[in-house]
């Protein structure tokens, strides 16, 4: 193995939602699912790199699994998968030592009620805030002005 990997206990039902995150972060391409009807558990963690024998013992026992290799992102990648969901996450690294990410404060963040949601403001349209006069019909009508006095005829002219 020679990148850090991200691997967590994930429920059935949530599999398909998780996978769906990843590649929405542009990480589905590197992310494998381990299920234990598929054969041996053992066989399919060492295909992608990691020492069966220091696998935890929840892990060993887990149903399904997902490991991401997300290098260089493994800390968003197994955050990401603790908020959406994932049971239980670990990151290996190179040399096969594996860290527990807590999700102590994504719990109480999750307890926290969410405050009501706002009123939306009522809709208004915009030709409400022209006065009539300065309304127009169509944009080839131009609004209504006041009529520019003619000049008439009998009027002597500047140029005389």
């Amino acid at each position: 193995m020679r990148v850090e990997t991200v691997i967590a206990i994930v429920d059935p039902e949530l599999q398909n939602d998780l996978v769906a995150t990843l590649h929405a972060r542009n990480a589905g391409h590197l992310a494998r699912i381990v299920r234990g009807e598929r054969g041996d558990v053992a066989a399919q963690f060492r295909r992608v790199g990691i020492d069966p024998e220091r696998l935890p013992a929840t892990l060993a026992q887990a149903d399904r699994a997902l490991i991401v290799t997300a290098a260089h992102r493994s800390a968003e990648i197994g955050w990401l998968l603790l908020q959406r969901g994932a049971t239980s996450v670990w990151i290996v690294s190179p040399d096969q030592e594996w860290t527990v990410l807590d999700d102590m404060t994504i719990a109480i963040a999750a307890s926290a009620e969410l405050p009501p949601r706002p009123v939306p403001p009522a809709h208004r349209s915009g030709r409400t805030f022209r006065p009539p006069k300065h309304r127009r019909r169509s944009r080839h009508v131009p609004a209504d002005t006041e009529p520019k006095p003619t000049p008439s005829r009998s009027e002597p002219s500047s140029r005389s």
